[in-house]
C-alpha cells in the first residue's frame, strides 16, 4: 500500500482571493493563481519521503457559477505539473444548490476516492489543511497526524474550543511540515524493542506507552505478542523485567516469538531467576535466619522445575546460536543491580 500526504488546496497551495464583501473565492482562472512560498520544495519533499501527494479541495464556486468546470481542471492540471502533485480530487457541490453530497469536507468522500485509486495506507497518511474542516477531515478519515497550516492564533484557538477539533500541529509551510514528518517517521522506525512490565523505559528503546504501539500491553503476563511488527525486524530485544512471571510454556512461547523478530545477528538480553541463590535464600527464610520475602517464594515454585538446562535447550530450539552467561554481557543501563544475585544475566545471539 503507498502513504499519501493530503492536502487542501487555497490557502495552501495557492493564495486564497477575496470578494470586496471580504468573502473567502477561489480563483476562476490561472492568472489568479499565485502559489505560496515553500510550497514547491515542500511537496518534493513529501515525495522524497515516499509519500503521494493529493490534493482534497471543496470547490463550490463551480455550484456558485463563477467557477467554470473546465477552467477548474485547466487550475488543477497546472498545479499538478508544475508541483508534482499526484492527483487532485475537487468536490463542486454546495448544499444551497446540490444538496447534500458525500465528497464535500469535511465529509471523507475525496479521501475514499483517492484511496481506492491509489491504493492509500490511510492510518499511516497526513493531512494538511488551513481550515478546521480540513482538520476534521483528517480526523473523520483517520489519518496518522493533522497540520493546521498557519500561526497560532488566538481567535483561532478560541474556534478550536468551540468547533472541539483540533489540528495536532499548526506549522508556518508546507517545508516545515515535511520536516516534522521526517520527524515523526524517522522516529518510529525503530529496529530495538524493550519488553517490561513496570520498570521505567530506556531512551532510544521502543516501550509500551509510544504511539506506535498504543493501546497493546507489552506485558509477558497478559499475551503481548499479537504485535504489528513484521517477522526479521529488529536488532534488539531487551526483557530484563517480566520474563520471571512466565511458566515453562510461556517462556518456550515468547522465545519463540522473540526469534522470528529478529533479524539474523539480533540479540537477546534477558534475565531467569538464579535458583540456586534463591534456594538458599528459601533454607535461610526457613531457618529463621532471614526475613521473609514472599517474592522468592513465588519466583522459586514459578521456576522449581524449569532447569538452567531447560533454559539453553528452548533457546536453541528457537534458533539462537550464541548462548553467553554473565553480567558482563550486559551494558549497564539494562541491569537492575539491586536483584542480579536472584538472576543469571543471558545474551543469546540468533
Amino acid at each position: 500500500m503507498n502513504r499519501a500526504v493530503f492536502l487542501d488546496r487555497d490557502g495552501v497551495i495557492n493564495k486564497i482571493l477575496y470578494e470586496p464583501d471580504g468573502n473567502i473565492m477561489a480563483p476562476a482562472n490561472l492568472e489568479q493563481v499565485k502559489i505560496l512560498d515553500n510550497v514547491k520544495e515542500g511537496i518534493q519533499r513529501f515525495k522524497e519521503l515516499g509519500f503521494k501527494v493529493i490534493v482534497v479541495t471543496n470547490q463550490p464556486g463551480v455550484a456558485f457559477g463563477y467557477l467554470k468546470k473546465e477552467k477548474l481542471q485547466e487550475i488543477n492540471n497546472f498545479l499538478k505539473n508544475e508541483l508534482g502533485i499526484d492527483e487532485i480530487y475537487s468536490c463542486t457541490h454546495h448544499p444551497k444548490f446540490d444538496g447534500e453530497c458525500n465528497c464535500r469536507k469535511p465529509k471523507i468522500g475525496l479521501i475514499e476516492q483517492a484511496k481506492n485509486d491509489f491504493d492509500i495506507d490511510v492510518e499511516n497518511s497526513y493531512m494538511v489543511g488551513d481550515n478546521l474542516s480540513d482538520i476534521e477531515t483528517g480526523k473523520n478519515a483517520n489519518v496518522k497526524k493533522t497540520f493546521r497550516i498557519g500561526i497560532i492564533r488566538d481567535d483561532m484557538i478560541q474556534l478550536q474550543h468551540e468547533k472541539n477539533i483540533y489540528p495536532d500541529f499548526t506549522l508556518p509551510d508546507l517545508s516545515v511540515i515535511a520536516d516534522k514528518i521526517k520527524n515523526i517517521e524517522e522516529r518510529e522506525r525503530f529496529d530495538n524493542l524493550q519488553l517490561c512490565v513496570s520498570s521505567d523505559p530506556i531512551e532510544d528503546y521502543l516501550y509500551q506507552n509510544n504511539v506506535q504501539l498504543k493501546n497493546i500491553e507489552l506485558d509477558f503476563i497478559c499475551d503481548p505478542w499479537n504485535l504489528p511488527m513484521k517477522d526479521n525486524s529488529l536488532n534488539n530485544i531487551i526483557a530484563l523485567d517480566g520474563i520471571s512471571d512466565l511458566s515453562k510454556e510461556e517462556f518456550d512461547k515468547t522465545i519463540k516469538k522473540i526469534s522470528s523478530l529478529l533479524k539474523i545477528g539480533g540479540k537477546l538480553y534477558l534475565k531467569y531467576p538464579n535458583l540456586k541463590v534463591l534456594s538458599k535464600r528459601l533454607n535461610e527464610i526457613i531457618n529463621e535466619t532471614s526475613k521473609d520475602e514472599p517474592e522468592l517464594f513465588q519466583l522459586l515454585s514459578r521456576w522449581k522445575l524449569f532447569s538452567l538446562q531447560n533454559v539453553h535447550e528452548i533457546l536453541k530450539k528457537s534458533g539462537f546460536s550464541k548462548i553467553m552467561e554473565g553480567k558482563e554481557n550486559f551494558e549497564e543501563k539494562f541491569l537492575n543491580t539491586q536483584q542480579e544475585q536472584y538472576y543469571i544475566y543471558i545474551k543469546v545471539i540468533k
